[in-house]
């Protein structure tokens, strides 16, 4: 398509110099004169059909750079906004997996009895906790807790929790120490 456009230029240009030849020569001199002021008036008669080609080529070059800018632009917009898709997803994928190393991270739960809290109906007593002490939540607990009187078990309490956030106390006011 350039190469097509190019070649009509050219040919353009060629047949707007051609058309000064042929008027110059037809309309003020048959033939080509020997008189140095005769070649002077055809050089000044010719400078407007060169000047008028000349225009042309440059108008078709500067349309053509434009054309080329205007599609490098383009292409130049989309790549920096692939770039910034690509960073985004970047960001999103090392947030997913912050988020999977978080959840497979093992929890850690501690059961403990809590002598500090003082309640005013069992002042003696304390209660347990259960602590889930790192940064990954504890999912589906199951807990037995044995209640002994010597060495025989008289009593067996099961406490299923559902889910114990991370850095999470739950007090298990229902089972004295």
């Amino acid at each position: 398509m350039k190469s097509k456009s190019i070649i009509i230029v050219a040919v353009g240009v060629l047949l707007i110099f051609i058309v000064g030849l042929l008027t110059y020569f037809w309309a003020f001199h048959g033939s080509p004169s020997n008189k140095s002021s005769d070649w002077a008036d055809f050089s000044t008669y010719l400078s407007l059909f060169l000047s008028i080609g000349s225009l042309i080529v440059i108008s078709y070059f500067s349309f053509l750079t434009y054309s080329i800018n205007e599609r490098s632009v383009k292409l130049t917009e989309q790549s920096v906004e692939l770039t910034n898709q690509s960073t985004l997803l970047s960001v999103k994928v090392t947030e997913a997996n912050e988020n999977l190393n978080k959840h497979q991270t093992t929890p850690i739960l501690d059961v403990f009895y809590d002598k500090s809290t003082f309640d005013s109906y069992l002042p003696t007593q304390s209660h347990y906790l259960i602590n889930c002490s790192n940064d990954a939540a504890a999912v589906d607990i199951h807990l037995k807790f044995s209640i002994t009187h010597g060495t025989e078990e008289k009593e067996s309490i099961w406490i299923n929790l559902n889910v114990l956030p991370p850095k999470e106390k739950i007090e298990l006011k229902w089972i004295l120490h």
